[in-house]
């Protein structure tokens, strides 16, 4: 199968390239220039702006599966709006537009659990949407674009994600901030835990791993795909569960016991949402949840990156 990823150079996309690539062929999109570190079997690369469209059409013709990836942080759609807009709304727009013009059969695009803003409890794909923040708005407008088009012939689902973690496989991802990675990276560089967060609160974690086996699944899925599901495992666990988690595979690893500054600033003995799909069973996908298998690899790779470089 030939598969398009847009943002495949990013945290996700990278790693979705480097999973799909054994049994396919991968396209990657990026703005950026060729990255060398992609430059393997099954794995093709080409630079597009979303200006110059005819480098998109030229792609396009071979294309079965686009997985539309691309996309900016929170925190970038609050301080540059109109870029972010570009990004979200715009682009996916010109991206729609050349997929029904090939007759791309598939197409799955990357959403947010943002989108239910402040809704509390046990969250479906049917709760109420409550679009927050320019985050939020901007994700769940992009889920819509695709009813500009004739989506009976394209077989679509935009996948809600929640606190997806994972390691990266380039340097220059844009991933160190998160939680996860950010705590790897620190304890790794500088042996220390240093955070300040509401350890109490809880979060629905998801592994990359988990969402590349769920990709694999939804790819070769025959008949018609939920138009929005939920990628998540419905199973909260707790900030302080996690960093806990983190603290001892280090400690087990590297035979040190890191400096710990934590500050808690609030605590919250009960969790307040709790996203569930009610697709996952019909789609016959299982979680794995391995948690383990992610932290002990992004400490590999952030020794590898900023301590062994």
């Amino acid at each position: 199968m030939n598969i398009l990823i847009t943002g495949g150079t990013g945290y996700l996309g990278a790693r979705l390239a480097f999973f799909l690539r054994k049994k396919n062929n991968i396209y990657i999109q990026s703005r950026k220039k060729k990255n060398n570190e992609l430059k393997i079997k099954n794995i093709f690369q080409f630079q597009y702006n979303w200006k110059k469209h005819d480098i998109l059409d030229k792609y396009l013709k071979k294309i079965d599966l686009i997985i539309h990836a691309a996309g900016v942080d929170s925190k970038f759609c609050e301080n540059h709006k109109k870029k972010a807009e570009k990004c979200y709304l715009n682009n996916t727009d010109i991206l729609y537009y050349y997929a029904q013009r090939h007759n791309v059969k598939k197409i799955i695009n990357f959403s947010t659990t943002h989108v239910y803003g402040n809704s509390n409890g046990l969250i479906d794909e049917n709760s109420k949407i409550d679009l927050y923040n320019n985050y939020a708005k901007l994700n769940h407008g992009r889920e819509k674009i695709i009813f500009n088009y004739d989506n009976k012939k394209i077989n679509f689902s935009n996948l809600r994600l929640s606190n997806c973690f994972g390691y990266p496989i380039l340097k220059q991802t844009n991933c160190w901030h998160l939680l996860i990675p950010d705590i790897c990276k620190n304890i790794l560089v500088n042996n220390e835990v240093n955070l300040k967060t509401k350890l109490d609160d809880y979060k629905n974690f998801t592994t990359i791993y988990d969402l590349c086996r769920f990709i694999d699944n939804l790819k070769n899925f025959k008949k018609k795909l939920p138009e929005t599901i939920n990628f998540s495992a419905g199973k909260p666990e707790k900030i302080s569960s996690m960093v806990r988690r983190l603290i001892k595979i280090y400690k087990t690893k590297e035979k040190k016991k890191p400096k710990e500054e934590i500050k808690n600033l609030k605590k919250i003995n009960f969790f307040t949402k709790n996203y569930k799909s009610k697709y996952l069973k019909k789609l016959n996908f299982q979680f794995q949840n391995n948690y383990d298998f992610e932290i002990n690899k992004m400490m590999q790779i952030s020794k590898k990156f900023f301590i062994n470089e």
